[in-house]
């Protein structure tokens, strides 16, 4: 079934693995996308929650999927650009795609300390 033109380029596919000499069984990843009004978004699990994705293969084709019209995308606003775009996510151009990564623990609001490897195959827009 193709896309309908409004879901094209709704969703980002991070197909990711973890390295051959990872300390680490599970990374974590936190995602922050900067919009083409060089606005940064985070996305976070609820209202207060930042969301931490968890890596825990290390094979290639599980990819993580990112909802770019999910609900739960909020303004990162201490970087000073808040005021130049919308108040509401607009990813109609995606400016560049942030990682900040470290271990994974359940209930974690940020990726946490350890040592890791990451392999990064594919990131794209569906």
């Amino acid at each position: 079934m193709e896309p309908s033109p409004s879901d094209v380029g709704r969703y980002l596919h991070l197909d990711l693995r973890i390295g051959e000499d990872s300390k680490l069984n599970r990374i974590g990843i936190g995602l922050r996308l900067v919009n083409g009004y060089m606005q940064h978004w985070r996305l976070h699990q609820s209202k207060e929650n930042r969301l931490v994705l968890p890596v825990e293969s290390n094979t290639f084709g599980k990819p993580l999927r990112v909802d770019l019209h999910h609900s739960n995308w909020k303004l990162f606003d201490a970087d000073g650009t808040v005021d130049r775009g919308p108040l509401k996510p607009d990813f109609s151009v995606i400016a560049s795609v942030n990682l900040s990564l470290g271990g994974f623990e359940e209930l974690e609001q940020r990726p946490t300390k350890g040592s890791g490897v990451l392999d990064i195959h594919e990131l794209r827009l569906e």
